[in-house]
């Protein structure tokens, strides 16, 4: 596995060229990226509590919302925001 560092529109972009792992090393790499994210989705969800309070408290709308994007190739697409 190494780094690569392609540039999109004038911002460093930074990858992992995965071509040469085999199948074993891609899924152990898998498995580790699920739990890391389990973990931080734990550790940060008293924060996103309030975040949350603060939207419902200042705003009307919706706390999480989708707003469609333009992205690569003017492929348009939806993000969920806070």
């Amino acid at each position: 596995m190494k780094a690569v560092f392609p540039a999109f529109d004038g911002f460093g972009l930074t990858t992992l060229d995965t071509a040469d792992l085999a199948t074993p090393a891609l899924d152990a790499k898998r498995v580790l990226d699920v739990a890391a994210a389990l973990v931080l989705i734990l550790l940060f969800s008293p924060l996103l509590a309030l975040v949350t309070l603060a939207i419902m408290a200042e705003s009307r709308g919706p706390v999480i919302f989708c707003q469609r994007r333009t992205g690569l190739h003017g492929k348009t697409f939806g993000i969920f925001k806070f």
